[in-house]
């Protein structure tokens, strides 16, 4: 927390170089301490507390316009949680994965990916599809979680949505689906990979 305040400090200064350092000083820290909870218990709800850390240097890349790398920290953070779940030695895998292989997955699964990364202030959704990969501001993670929390009380009444339609099923909809719907090809398939309340 310390080594991110530090980033967070140099970033509102301006002065990136120091900033950037820190951001990873304080990812590579957090990693090096998950890695040594052997607990499988604990392994995995650790990640919820170095979740800030990868989010501030995320913000820090988009701001300048590194939305690019900041799709790939995001995706090496959730793969290394994973991999930790699952009990692979990660120690010697950077997890280095580059946008260009998010869009050849794109291409050979002939689909769109929708990637979302939740935040208190300002939410993303990354667009990868064979062509291109466009990032997508979508509202703050309060709003979304305020909409999942009605529409799950909708369905929980056992209300069809698709005969009646529920309020927050069309919140949902205009601001995770709609703002990629021209980057859908008509018939083709989409690959959702959420964030936070979205699972």
């Amino acid at each position: 927390e310390t080594q991110d305040a530090m980033a967070n400090l140099y970033s509102s200064r301006h002065d990136n170089p120091r900033a950037e350092l820190w951001y990873k000083r304080s990812i590579q820290t957090f990693e090096t301490k998950r890695a040594g909870i052997h607990s499988e218990v604990l392994r995995l709800p650790t990640f919820g507390y170095g979740d800030l850390v990868y989010r501030d240097y995320a913000n820090f890349l988009i701001a300048n316009r590194r939305s690019n790398e900041a799709l790939e920290l995001l995706d090496r953070s959730r793969a290394r949680t994973l991999e930790e779940g699952l009990g692979e030695d990660v120690s010697n895998n950077p997890l280095r994965k580059t946008t260009a292989a998010a869009q050849s997955v794109a291409r050979r699964l002939s689909a769109t990916i929708l990637f979302y990364s939740l935040g208190p202030e300002q939410s993303h959704l990354w667009v990868i599809n064979r062509d291109r990969v466009e990032l997508l501001e979508i509202p703050k993670e309060s709003d979304i979680q305020r909409w999942v929390g009605e529409y799950q009380a909708a369905i929980l009444k056992s209300s069809d949505p698709l005969q009646a339609p529920v309020p927050a099923a069309i919140s949902l909809y205009n601001a995770l689906i709609k703002p990629a719907v021209d980057s859908i090809p008509q018939g083709s398939r989409a690959f959702i990979i959420p964030d936070g309340v979205l699972h």
